[in-house]
Order: structure tokens, then sequence, then C-alpha cells
């Protein structure tokens, strides 16, 4: 039979470690959540630049996902280039969430 206290002591490390795994996927969506705001905010800017000017060009532009180091720039610190596409965002996110559940699985086993 196992003791009260070690029961109690392995209920407690479980709890902080998965308090610590929250914690990081917070972080991680917190940072795609600013990058996803400033890209949507940059976005408005332009539309009402083009709407402004009447400069709004009609026609298809052509956009591609970013590659693994764009979408790292999008969830670093510096999320503050001007150049971020809606398109590298949705991307950062895709690959935020799966790398939150990709963690919580690989940290619970």
């Amino acid at each position: 039979m196992m003791d009260v206290s070690t029961v109690e002591d392995a209920l407690a490390r479980l709890v902080k470690r998965h308090d610590a795994i929250r914690a990081k996927e917070l972080a991680v969506l917190d940072k795609v959540q600013h990058a996803l705001a400033q890209a949507q905010a940059e976005l408005q800017a332009q539309r009402s630049t083009e709407h402004a000017g009447g400069v709004a060009e009609r026609g298809e532009k052509e956009e591609t996902i970013g590659t693994s180091a764009d979408v790292a720039m999008v969830v670093s610190d510096d999320v503050s280039k001007p150049s971020i596409s809606p398109m590298i965002v949705s991307a950062a996110i895709q690959d935020a969430e799966l790398l939150c559940r990709t963690y919580c699985r690989g940290s619970a086993a």
C-alpha cells in the first residue's frame, strides 16, 4: 500500500507539470493572437489606403503560405514587420495548435 503523503506529492507534481504545460501553450497562443491582430490591422490599413487613393487594382494576387522561417518570424518576438501576410498568420496558428497538441501528448507520456 502507498503512503498518503507519497500520493499527495505525486498529485502535486502532476498539477505543477500540467500548469507548466498550460502556461507554455498560452504563451504560444498569445504570440499568435498578437501576430494575427497586427496582420489584420495592417490589412485594414492597406485597404483603407487603397480605397482612399482610388488605387485599388482588380485581379487576383498570388499569395503563398510562407516557409517555416516565415512562420517562425510570425511567432517570434519580432512581429512588428509590416510584411506579415494573413496567409502566413493562418499557417502560424495552425502550426501553433499542432505544436500544443503534440507537446501535450508527449508530456503526458
